[in-house]
């Protein structure tokens, strides 16, 4: 039950929700500045959204030419695919 509760709780902002729906439907990576100018929020935003989902393990990150780009993990635990596949 406890893990439900942190997935909803991740899931539970606008903000990252949109983040998944934008590198879901993109094939390649984004960096950070690009993320937040896509969705409308702050690099500040960004990176702390970025940082929860890279956390849940629902990102992965890599780093090229001095920035990192993320896109959707190909290992998201079952039960965050799960509540994506609702939310989204």
């Amino acid at each position: 039950m406890k893990k439900w509760v942190q997935i909803f709780k991740i899931l539970g902002n606008f903000s990252r929700l949109k983040i998944i729906k934008l590198l879901k439907g993109y094939s390649g990576g984004l960096s950070v500045s690009e993320i937040a100018k896509e969705i409308g929020i702050s690099l500040k935003g960004a990176s702390q959204h970025l940082v929860i989902l890279d956390r849940a393990g629902v990102l992965r990150g890599e780093g090229k030419q001095g920035r990192v780009y993320y896109s959707l993990s190909p290992d998201i635990p079952k039960d965050f695919h799960k509540a994506i596949g609702l939310f989204l």
